[in-house]
């Protein structure tokens, strides 16, 4: 293509304990440049990574992409390549480093640099808080998450992201014991290349939001948990907690 373009790469994986699988670039010279030192995230599920290689490191005649594993078995299961050229995004944000927009949505740079991705951070907007509750990967198996309130706020909502649960089974969420029902958990396009099969198993993560009622909020100590009858093993990381104790928000 276009001298130009730059070069997508999403890898399909099964994360295994311990392991570590690193990608690199290896030029035509010899010269090697890693484009990730490790791909996991530690789920020991199935997962997949986005990986943008730009278009300043591929001379015309080519290169090699070299998959490593520190365990015999490298548990991948497919790579999706896809090439892309420069768009102009018009953004809020003043930034100089590249997203990548592809049919399932933009993805972040952090989300293509190669580097361990970044934790999620608590934060404040007008008057608006966020507070990260979980931020790396852990099970959902038995466990509930605790926060504080001061005060109940008068809007309130989670979000989170899960992996592992097929897309015509359901997570149940309680907050303080009061259940809210199933979550509503986002269904990718059936194009979406997390399917590596035609049944009902996707690939990666899948993100979630909940509008949270008053009326199931308490001052003080509140839990919220989350149960499935499903039989397979199901990780959540960033979930967050929104809370706006104001009615009027600034300009």
């Amino acid at each position: 293509p276009p001298s130009q373009s730059s070069l997508a790469m999403t890898l399909f994986f099964e994360e295994k304990e311990l392991k570590t699988v690193r990608v690199l670039w290896i030029l035509p010279s010899g010269e090697s440049q890693v484009l990730c030192a490790n791909l996991t995230e530690g789920t020991l599920l199935q997962n997949q990574r986005t990986l943008l290689l730009p278009a300043a490191s591929i001379p015309p005649e080519g290169g090699t992409l070299l998959i490593q594993s520190d365990q015999i078995t490298l548990d991948l299961h497919a790579i999706h390549f896809q090439w892309g050229t420069p768009a102009t995004l018009i953004s809020t944000i003043d930034s100089a480093s590249p997203n990548l927009l592809t049919p399932q949505g933009l993805l972040r740079t952090e989300e293509l640099s190669g580097e361990p991705i970044p934790e999620k951070m608590d934060s404040a907007q007008s008057t608006v808080a966020t507070t990260v509750l979980v931020s790396r990967p852990e099970s959902i198996d038995n466990v509930a998450y605790g926060f504080d309130l001061p005060q109940i706020p008068s809007r309130a909502r989670i979000e989170l992201e899960l992996q592992g649960l097929p897309v015509n089974e359901s997570v149940r969420i309680y907050i303080n014991g009061i259940d809210l029902g199933l979550l509503s958990l986002e269904i990718p396009s059936l194009n979406n290349n997390g399917y590596l099969s035609s049944d009902t198993h996707f690939w990666g993560w899948r993100k979630s939001t909940l509008w949270i009622p008053q009326s199931s909020l308490v001052n003080g100590s509140n839990t919220i948990q989350l149960t499935t009858t499903s039989q397979r093993s199901i990780s959540i990381k960033n979930l967050l907690l929104e809370t706006d104790f104001k009615t009027e928000i600034q300009p």
